[in-house]
């Protein structure tokens, strides 16, 4: 690692995240996103899946002070290390616990009323998410199936317009903090008004860019914006999130039969 640099990797990207390009950002919001990734993937396979060149992976490592992302993976292996060594796994659940404190009040906030009155009313749904999101759109689908509500997954690389779908359908998006949809959504945007589904995006960046390009948002909180000190698994609150919308649906659907 390049000397003189006393603050984790975190850190340094939290100061320097001002003054971040566009496509900085689009690197800086699939690592904070995806550490677990960060930590065994190369910066090509990175690139590869999440749609972001390799020479911009290297200047975004290189602007925070680092040689290369290689440098850049050590410091976050040797933090994590690091603070693994330093908290104790009742610690870590202690985090887990406030942090799971406050999915609630955001599932409240997002008027879960009108989420669960849009997905038991809807032709069908179609459930997607981007690399590990994609584990929580499928168990999302997976629940509303066994509720015998219609529902489909959708890879995100197998989105299309030409899907049939309507303005009947609900299209959910798990996306903690990735671009990966625009392109969908601004095709959906320009498709007659018949053709386009309302869209929730479950989301856990309240400046992701696809907000203003959907129906519904639905903000949850994780580790790092709540600024916590402990990592923490970003799906655990897509998970507990599904848990309560699962349940949810089910007293809705029990009192519709």
């Amino acid at each position: 690692m390049t000397g003189g640099l006393t603050m984790n990797p975190f850190e340094q990207m939290q100061i320097k995240q001002g003054a971040f390009t566009a496509t900085d950002q689009q690197v800086y919001e699939a690592f904070i996103n995806n550490v677990d990734a960060v930590l065994r993937a190369s910066a090509t396979s990175l690139a590869e899946d999440f749609g972001i060149s390799q020479p911009a992976i290297t200047r975004f490592c290189q602007k925070l002070g680092y040689r290369g992302f290689s440098d850049f993976r050590s410091a976050v292996y040797q933090h994590h290390k690091s603070a693994g060594e330093s908290s104790s796994p009742s610690t870590a659940i202690e985090w887990y616990c406030k942090l799971l404190q406050l999915i609630p009040a955001a599932m409240e906030d997002a008027d879960m009323s009108l989420l669960v009155e849009r997905l038991t009313t809807s032709r069908r749904i179609v459930t997607t998410g981007f690399h590990k999101s994609a584990l929580s759109a499928q168990l999302l689908n997976f629940n509303l199936l066994k509720l015998g509500i219609i529902s489909s997954f959708a890879p995100y690389d197998q989105l299309s317009v030409e899907q049939g779908i309507t303005d009947e359908d609900t299209l959910v998006i798990f996306s903690a903090g990735s671009r990966v949809y625009k392109d969908i959504l601004d095709a959906l945007a320009d498709t007659s008004d018949e053709r386009k589904p309302h869209i929730v995006l479950i989301t856990m960046s309240r400046k992701n860019p696809l907000n203003a390009k959907v129906s519904q948002v639905v903000w949850l909180p994780n580790y790092q914006n709540q600024n916590y000190s402990q990592y923490l698994e970003t799906q655990v609150s897509f998970m507990v999130f599904i848990d309560l919308l699962t349940s949810a649906l089910a007293q809705r659907t029990s009192q519709q039969s």
